[in-house]
């Protein structure tokens, strides 16, 4: 044998040696790893070899690295690096440990990176400061930070849930949230609100329904995200901006936004949400509603007991507006844009108006407030939400319109206004034919309400009188078809000569042979 085979075994011998000492996976960057036990590093002078430390000095520029390891802990964290000051840098790891540790825990520590590595169990961040997480294969685990600042995760994949708890100036970028069965949550942490959250083109998609819950934040842009069978919940939020995001198939209501403030949610496209709203507004103020799209949603925009908010050049497609309250302010102080429609037909919004003639145009919705003089006859209202609403409206009479299938409290609704006149409307197939509450000074003349859940209601309001109305085989009850309470001189008969009503349960007898009871 010549001296070239034997300098070929050697070779052969050396690599074998070399890959006996290395475990058989791989980083995420396709390098062989080297096995190593666990790490615990609990004050800055445990950055050492014996530790896994590879390199660096521990300063910014030239952090200490622990690199190329594969951890698998048998009853213990897999890297654990607590109470430091210096900064240090975590990359090209695979690391496993059991049940009830973390992978890789790093507490009251500042100034350090983890990238380019895959996890086999939980990641947590607690009482750190400006950490990163980049490129890191969560393989279905959970990515969990409480009471953290300067922290940036970028570009993760396989998250398995995620709670970013009561933490300021947080970016959560690029990320996939994928196949997850717990729930997503970024914001308070008990008495402790979050600040400055970033959430920005990151992919959710729940093996089962799930929420993401944005809860009790000072500052956040949620902003070009993608949500696949997913609610987004956001809640208690002081200033922020919610934009072009899609939400898709969510299994509930897709937007909800709750007890916040000061909030642009803008350029979102929501479609399917079959139990819920597309958007849904609750105990609110100063919001800007701008160039949404809802489609095929269960409700459409949803406003309840919320205040000053403007809404405008929104579309919605198979559902419409809504705005509920219990107190005028409720409803006197939003604005609309003459640029939203509801299944291609304008939504008609106007506030502070006067001289106001709405006849036989083709709308899909009418919303007055703080109006006077006001004339509406003549529309056809199908499938939307609200049909007309009245807030302190004055010197109103709405006739001749007909409604089917609206899917608000009433076809017609007045909250407040005084002289108000509503005739010879016709309304089936909806939650209720008229709602009247806070007014004075009321007339219900002629309407037929045919087949709805309520006929009509009439509460809080001041002198007026309801008759030849017709009230047709509405609601399951006897009270389903008319309900009055704390009124004031409110008469559901005209007197004689001129009659009362026509109730098709009626159980009590025509006295006077003229058809009305």
């Amino acid at each position: 044998m010549g001296g070239g085979a034997f300098a070929w075994l050697a070779l052969v011998l050396l690599v074998v040696q070399a890959t006996a000492s290395v475990s058989a996976g791989l980083a995420p960057h396709g390098t062989l790893l080297a096995t190593h036990g666990p790490i615990a590093i609990v004050n800055d002078s445990d950055f050492t070899p014996a530790n896994g430390v590879t390199g660096g000095n521990g300063t910014p520029s030239d952090p200490y690295v622990i690199e190329g390891w594969s951890i698998e802990s048998p009853s213990t964290h897999g890297i654990l690096i607590t109470d430091t000051t210096r900064a240090f840098v975590i990359r090209n790891v695979s690391v496993r440990a059991p049940y009830g540790y973390q992978g890789i825990a790093i507490w009251n520590a500042t100034d350090g990176r983890v990238e380019d590595s895959e996890m086999l169990w939980d990641l947590t961040v607690e009482h750190s400061a400006r950490v990163s997480v980049s490129n890191v294969t969560m393989w279905g685990n959970h990515l969990g930070v409480e009471e953290s600042t300067d922290l940036q995760f970028a570009n993760m994949t396989g998250i398995g849930g995620v709670g970013i708890i009561g933490s300021r100036n947080i970016v959560f970028q690029d990320n996939i949230v994928q196949r997850y069965n717990t729930g997503v949550y970024f914001g308070r942490h008990e008495n402790r609100r979050g600040a400055n959250y970033s959430l920005l083109r990151n992919r959710f998609t729940p093996i089962s329904p799930w929420d993401v819950y944005i809860d009790g934040i000072d500052g956040v842009t949620i902003a070009n995200n993608e949500f696949e069978q997913a609610n987004l919940d956001v809640s208690g939020v002081r200033s922020g901006a919610i934009r072009n995001n899609s939400i898709r198939d969510a299994p509930g209501t897709a937007l909800d936004l709750a007890a916040s403030q000061d909030i642009e949610v803008s350029g979102n496209d929501v479609f399917g949400a079959q139990n819920g709203a597309g958007l849904f507004i609750e105990f609110s103020n100063n919001l800007t509603i701008d160039g949404n799209n809802l489609t095929n949603v269960s409700r459409g925009l949803s406003i309840w007991s919320s205040t000053n908010t403007t809404v405008r050049a929104n579309h919605l497609f198979g559902t419409g507006i809504s705005v509920h309250g219990t107190d005028l302010v409720h409803f006197v102080t939003h604005t609309f844009g003459t640029d939203n429609t509801v299944n291609g037909l304008p939504f008609v919004g106007y506030r502070n108006c006067s001289d106001v003639t709405i006849d036989g145009a083709a709308v899909a919705e009418v919303f007055l407030s703080e109006c006077k003089r006001v004339h509406i006859r003549g529309l056809t209202l199908d499938g939307s939400e609200m049909g007309i609403m009245l807030a302190a409206v004055d010197d109103a009479l709405v006739e001749g319109n007909n409604f089917s299938s609206i899917s608000s409290e009433a076809a017609i609704q007045v909250f407040g206004g005084t002289n108000v006149s509503l005739r010879s409307n016709y309304i089936t197939g909806s939650g209720g034919g008229l709602l009247v509450s806070h007014a004075r000074d009321v007339s219900l003349v002629g309407n037929t309400m045919d087949r709805n859940s309520i006929g009509a209601v009439v509460s809080d309001t001041t002198d007026g009188v309801a008759y030849h109305n017709n009230f047709i085989h509405t609601g399951p009850y006897d009270h389903d078809q008319a309900r009055g309470f704390a009124n004031t001189n409110f008469s559901w008969d005209g007197g004689y000569p001129t009659g009362g009503n026509y109730w098709s349960d009626y159980r009590d007898f025509d006295r006077d042979h003229d058809g009305l009871g």
